[in-house]
């Protein structure tokens, strides 16, 4: 009986071992543009025609309004 525990242990053990390895990885950003240097970004979007659609109890529209800063 003791040596079924021990498997079951160790397969486990194993099990969550193998999941915590498979999970995804954050990859950081190659380059975070924030405020002033979203100058030229806000202008081609502009002239591409795209619309920022937001409503003010957002997090998320809060936080792309804080990124673009002055250029929003």
């Amino acid at each position: 009986m003791k040596n079924k525990n021990l498997i079951f242990t160790v397969l486990a053990v194993a099990l969550v071992l193998v999941i915590v390895l498979m999970l995804p990885k954050e990859k950081p950003n190659d380059q975070v543009y924030y405020g002033e240097g979203m100058d030229t970004f806000a202008k081609c979007l502009n002239e591409s025609g795209a619309v920022e659609y937001g409503v003010y109890w957002c997090s998320a529209c809060e936080a792309q309004e804080k990124d673009f800063g002055q250029s929003f």
